[in-house]
Parts: structure tokens; C-alpha cells; sequence
């Protein structure tokens, strides 16, 4: 259960430096969360065995949240450069904000509704 945590935890925050080169920052960052979307969806279904592994100290949520944190600012810091996104943007809030959306989200249909949201406030 780690290893595959760990795995999929890591090419999602791989997607964003692919995403960086196919896309412009800002979309790139969006298509970023909607895949984070996904993640977290298919992690809904393991929660037990993933509590389990936390409760280990196997994975901690700040390991997780540093790598996230990390590929949410590198898309932040190119769209920075590129005058797409606004410079006034912490990772580490971007983060947080999409863990909001998808606790607080009752469909995915509304989490990419609330996603876009979060993506239109970020633009510069």
C-alpha cells in the first residue's frame, strides 16, 4: 500500500513538469488539478489501509504536502514568469485550497466547478 501510495503521489507531481511542457502555466496548472482530483478520488476508496499506513509513520501528511507543495509552485512559478499567474501566491495555499475543494465537494462535476474557480483567482 506505501509503495503504491508513494508511486502515484510521485507521478502526479511528475504530471506537472509534463504538463509545463505541453501547456501554457496557467492551463497547465488547471489540468494539474484536475489530476490531483483524481488522485484524491481513488484514494477515497483505500482510506482504511491509508489511515493505517499514516498511523505507521510510513507516509506523513507533510511529506505528502512538500510534494505537492513543490509541483504546485513550479506550475505557480513558471506562470509567474510567464505574466500568467499572480505572484502573490503561496504553494503551500494552493495546496491547502484544493484539499478544501475536494473534502468540500459532494460531486466531481462541482469540484471542477470550484476548481475552476481557484484557478480563475490565481490568474494575473
Amino acid at each position: 500500500m506505501e509503495a503504491v501510495y508513494r508511486s502515484e503521489l510521485e507521478r502526479l507531481c511528475e504530471d506537472g513538469a509534463a504538463l509545463l511542457t505541453e501547456l501554457p502555466p496557467d492551463a497547465a496548472l488547471r489540468a494539474w488539478m484536475g489530476r490531483y482530483a483524481d488522485f484524491v478520488a481513488t484514494k477515497r476508496g483505500m482510506a482504511e489501509a491509508l489511515r493505517a499506513v499514516v498511523a505507521a509513520g510510513a507516509v506523513t501528511s507533510s511529506q505528502t504536502r512538500e510534494q505537492l507543495g513543490a509541483a504546485a509552485g513550479a506550475m505557480l512559478a513558471a506562470g509567474v514568469d510567464a505574466g500568467l499567474l499572480r505572484a502573490d501566491v503561496r504553494a503551500e495555499d494552493v495546496v491547502a485550497s484544493l484539499a478544501g475543494i475536494l473534502l468540500a465537494a459532494t460531486s466531481r462535476e462541482q469540484a471542477d466547478r470550484m476548481l475552476d474557480l481557484l484557478a480563475a483567482g490565481l490568474r494575473a
